[in-house]
């Protein structure tokens, strides 16, 4: 077992099971099989910009997929809760927090700017910076005609995607 910060898990596996069974009216039912811990960099800025009318200050919270290096806003900031989970279930990466760092300002700069048409190059403070895991169930599907599909379900937004390799182990 390996001990992790992760993301609070909104959507339990019955829920991703109805969830995936109830989007195709040829899906003939779903099975979670695990849980999946997909690596991500947190960071809390206080952004402090000048537009052409007014000045912008606020806390914004970026996250940076370790596997993929993708950028995205975090629409409110997280609140961690600490797992014991089985350390198949964490997705490796080679990235650490501080690798990804630079990609969260250079997103942010170039989100801030776009949004609001600035005079300056914004500020940037960093508030902090964190490991946290998304969880994603691993549900085997099974269509009306027998043909069996992988898909994850987000454990905290609820919307899946197909996969194309096997979680299971």
């Amino acid at each position: 077992m390996e001990t992790i910060e992760s993301f609070p898990l909104r959507v339990d596996a019955a829920e991703a099971a109805r969830t995936l069974v109830e989007s195709d009216e040829r899906m003939d039912r779903a099975t979670p099989h695990s849980i999946l811990y997909y690596p991500y960099g947190v960071f809390a800025f206080e952004v402090r910009a000048e537009a052409l009318l007014n000045s912008f200050r606020e806390k914004v919270t970026c996250a940076v997929d370790l596997i993929n290096e993708k950028e995205l806003l975090v629409d409110e900031q997280p609140t961690p809760e600490q797992r014991s989970v089985p350390q198949q279930n964490v997705l490796s990466t080679p990235h650490s927090v501080a690798d990804v760092e630079s990609a969260a300002r250079t997103y942010l700069f170039e989100v801030t700017q776009q949004r609001l048409k600035l005079v300056r190059t914004p500020t940037l403070r960093a508030l902090s910076r964190a490991l946290l895991y998304r969880p994603f169930h691993a549900l085997e599907c099974t269509t009306v005609s027998g043909d069996e599909y992988d898909y994850v379900v987000d454990g905290v937004s609820g919307k899946f995607h197909r996969i194309y390799l096997d979680t299971r182990r």
